[in-house]
């Protein structure tokens, strides 16, 4: 199902209520919130029924969010959020879900106090949920991945002039602040996460911490895990540079590693199963390295979120559509020793998946 426009979305949420057997849903999360209304700010509670929605919000947003959101309607949260227990009692809520990582006790304890003094007011069941409006976020609108696919394209520019300014000598800090320069130079106000640069040894750790002392010489190996946020949507590559000449150990190592990634790309096609393609991609991964080398999934989604659904797994029975948008990122780690990892945000097509990350990655274009 494409989810594009606030309706669509709206409809999307709503059979997810009939199905679950909700009257409401309450959503805190600020992503969620975002992605449903298109309207951004740090604090807020999206309502859903099966007839009505509305954005309740503090002080600071109020006069901006009416003035934008002229089709959606809004309110104050009010003094111990009297206006959403009004509305959900308007609304014959009577079991209600809500956000349980988002809205904690002393919310709920205050809603179930409000609700249970209102005239006449019936029993109340708050059903805690997790990934529901997530759901809706599984199938990227056009507009969406345009802005994805704008992503990935600053990283790629950001990396080539980056490839073209490394030099000897350099500390990871140093390539840590070489990108960040690059990218604000780009115009890139945020970025998807803190940047992985490894040498050597540190790209052993999937999620290395940067020391910085190290100085790069000849011969020795770069790991980056970079992205950059575009319009609120971001981006997410891994690339392995070679400073000379590699180890014929490492040529092969990293070779075997890129033809895994890119049959594991082929594998994912539209109406087969995550579980499946995962159980194939680990058959694939263990005629090359030992399983435990690996050390994380596959992948993950990519939106609003730099991780977000689908996550790839073998427990994950999701079906692949067309307008996913998730990362494909084998990995090889030998803690203390050296680790490789090759990822590309690639976007699921009606006949099968596509990188959007067009930074070359054969050996011979690694080699600096």
């Amino acid at each position: 199902m494409k989810i594009a426009d606030i309706s669509t979305k709206l409809a999307f949420l709503r059979k997810m209520l009939r199905e679950k057997k909700l009257d409401a849903v309450l959503i805190r999360a600020q992503k969620n919130r975002f992605y449903l209304t298109g309207f951004d700010s740090s604090e807020g509670i999206f309502l859903i029924t099966p007839k009505a929605t509305c954005l309740f919000l503090d002080g600071r947003y109020i006069e901006l969010a009416k003035k934008r959101m002229r089709n959606l309607l809004v309110r104050p949260f009010g003094p111990g959020f009297a206006e959403i227990s009004t509305m959900l009692d308007q609304q014959k809520a009577s079991r209600i879900g809500f956000e349980a990582a988002h809205i904690d006790n002393p919310v709920l304890t205050v809603l179930k106090k409000n609700l249970s003094t209102l005239k006449g007011s019936q029993k109340r069941e708050f059903v805690p949920l997790a990934g529901f409006a997530e759901q809706s976020r599984l199938i990227k609108s056009r507009d969406e991945i345009v802005k994805i696919k704008k992503a990935c394209a600053l990283t790629d520019r950001i990396f080539e002039q980056m490839k073209e300014e490394i030099t000897g000598g350099m500390t990871e800090l140093d390539l840590q602040r070489l990108f960040r320069t690059l990218a604000a130079r780009k115009g890139v106000l945020k970025l998807s996460f803190d940047p992985i640069i490894a040498l050597n040894d540190g790209a052993s750790y999937p999620h290395y911490m940067l020391t910085g002392s190290r100085k790069l010489q000849t011969g020795d190996v770069i790991l980056f895990d970079i992205g950059v946020e575009y319009d609120g949507y971001q981006s997410d590559m891994t690339r392995v540079l070679f400073f000379g000449k590699p180890r014929p150990e490492w040529q092969i190592m990293y070779e075997q590693l890129l033809h895994i990634q890119r049959r594991t790309i082929k594998m994912i096609q539209p109406g087969r199963s995550i579980d499946e393609t995962m159980r194939e991609f680990e058959a694939l991964y263990a005629t090359r390295f030992p399983l435990k080398n690996l050390m994380h999934s596959l992948g993950h989604g990519v939106g609003l979120d730099v991780h977000e659904l689908p996550f790839l797994s073998t427990k994950n029975r999701d079906i692949w559509q067309p307008n996913m948008i998730v990362t494909v990122e084998p990995g090889i780690y030998y803690p203390g020793k050296i680790g490789f990892r090759i990822e590309d945000t690639c976007l699921v097509t009606d006949k099968g998946a596509i990188s959007l990350c067009k930074t070359p990655k054969s050996l011979k274009e690694c080699v600096l």
